[in-house]
Order: structure tokens, then C-alpha cells, then sequence
């Protein structure tokens, strides 16, 4: 049984079969039908991050927006957290809402950006998304994250990225995952054993 509702659209025409139709004429479907669903989803972050904003899915049981989102939007939980991060992301980024809003940019390209933009790099980075696909981004944003430098660093250097993921399984067992600097690994290691 289904959690979330869907109000039925009115019965509209019936969709020619793709294989009747012109290759050209399939190919500029996908397109089109690309661009709809960036806007779509554009617009279903931008009402995440006002629901999340107000602590809209606060309630017995629910842990985060994530939660509910995973919950009530049938959501796995790693997608409905990415979900939530791109959403608060967005709301500093106005060039690229614009654009995901206009179905310019994919949710693929905006998700990888949204790991990196600053009000700073925000117009590099879309101009970089328009004229890129999004393996190359991904790539490019990779190569980002690494290079950015440490503000507490010498000169020089640059920063060593600590991220840890943790989930909890179905059986119960904590799932913990990602990078540390040296220091920070061996400090982990020592509390474990």
C-alpha cells in the first residue's frame, strides 16, 4: 500500500507507440520530457526545503526530513538525504535554481554541483554543467574537492577532506564508511580497539 497520494489527471490523449514514430521525433520526446522532469523535480526541492525549513516532518517517530521523506515519498533513505542536502543547498544558489527551474541543468548535474557551489563558483560551475555532461562534472567536481584549499593550512597545502557516512542496517548493525586524514584515522583505530 502506497503512503503518498496521487490525484489522477484528467484522460488525455492517447500516446503514439515510439516505434511507429520517426527516430528524430523520439529523440526530441526524450528531451523535452528531460527538461519537464528537471523542472518537475526543481520544484519538489524547492518545497523540500521550505517543508524542511519549517520542520514540516516533525512528528512521533520521524527522525528527520529524510526520514519523512523516505517514509511518506517512498524514498530509499540515502536518495531522500541527497534529496534534502541539494534542497538546502539550493536556497543559496539562485543562478543554479534558475536554471534546474528552467530544465536547463539535470537533477544529476545540480546534485554534483550542490557538493561544491559557493556563491563564488556558482556561475563557473553552471556554465561548466551546460556545456558538459554530467560524468565530466562529477569529474571536475571530484577534482574540486580535493583542491580547495585549507584555510588553516600552510602554504600550499591543501585540505585533507574527512568524510564519514554511518547507517544503521536492517539487521541492526552499524555501516560506517569514507575518508579520514591520518591523524584522524589512527584516532578512530585507537577508540576502537
Amino acid at each position: 500500500m502506497s503512503v503518498f497520494t496521487v490525484e489522477s489527471p484528467p484522460p488525455g490523449p492517447v500516446l503514439p507507440d515510439p516505434a511507429g514514430m520517426p527516430l528524430e521525433r523520439v529523440e526530441a520526446e526524450l528531451c523535452t520530457l528531460a527538461g519537464q522532469i528537471a523542472a518537475a523535480t526543481s520544484r519538489f526541492l524547492t518545497l523540500l526545503a521550505d517543508f524542511d525549513a519549517r520542520d514540516g516532518w516533525a512528528g512521533a517517530g520521524i527522525h528527520s526530513c529524510a526520514h519523512w521523506l523516505s517514509w511518506r515519498c517512498g524514498l530509499d533513505l540515502h536518495t531522500a538525504h541527497q534529496h534534502v542536502r541539494v534542497a538546502r543547498a539550493l536556497t543559496a544558489l539562485p543562478n543554479i535554481s534558475q536554471a534546474f527551474a528552467q530544465g536547463k541543468v539535470s537533477y544529476s548535474k545540480v546534485r554534483a554541483m550542490c557538493r561544491v557551489a559557493t556563491s563564488d563558483n556558482e556561475d563557473d560551475l553552471l556554465d561548466a554543467a551546460m556545456h558538459s555532461p554530467a560524468a565530466h562534472l562529477e569529474r571536475l567536481v571530484r577534482g574540486l574537492r580535493t583542491a580547495q584549499p585549507d584555510d588553516n593550512a600552510k602554504d600550499g597545502q591543501t585540505k585533507t577532506t574527512t568524510a564519514v557516512q554511518w547507517r544503521w542496517d536492517n539487521d541492526g548493525s552499524l555501516r560506517i564508511w569514507g575518508s579520514l586524514s591520518a591523524e584522524d584515522g589512527a584516532r578512530l583505530l585507537a577508540g576502537l580497539t
